[in-house]
């Protein structure tokens, strides 16, 4: 079973997320981290909104927390790719 099902995932976000879409996020904190986490992945940066919306729902250590989370699975996510390792099969 992935760990994402395993974690609580339901299936339709997993599945939005594997084509690149936009999941329906129900909680305003899942929906302020998932914007959080793709305005840094996608331009580098976070703009003002999406920063004070994010803050609201975490406060700063959380969103320290998301950003070093992010970090350490792009260095999972580089390190695999940079040496052909693929993913476990469950």
């Amino acid at each position: 079973m992935r760990a994402s099902l395993q974690a609580g995932l339901e299936q339709l976000i997993i599945d939005a997320l594997d084509k690149g879409q936009r999941p329906a996020l129900s909680s305003p904190k899942d929906s302020a981290a998932y914007q959080f986490a793709r305005e840094l992945l996608e331009t580098k940066q976070v703009s003002d909104a999406t920063y004070k919306q994010a803050l609201e729902q975490f406060n700063e250590a959380g969103l320290v927390d998301i950003v070093v989370t992010i970090g350490s699975f792009t260095t999972t996510c580089l390190t695999a790719n940079a040496f052909d390792i693929d993913p476990p099969s469950n």
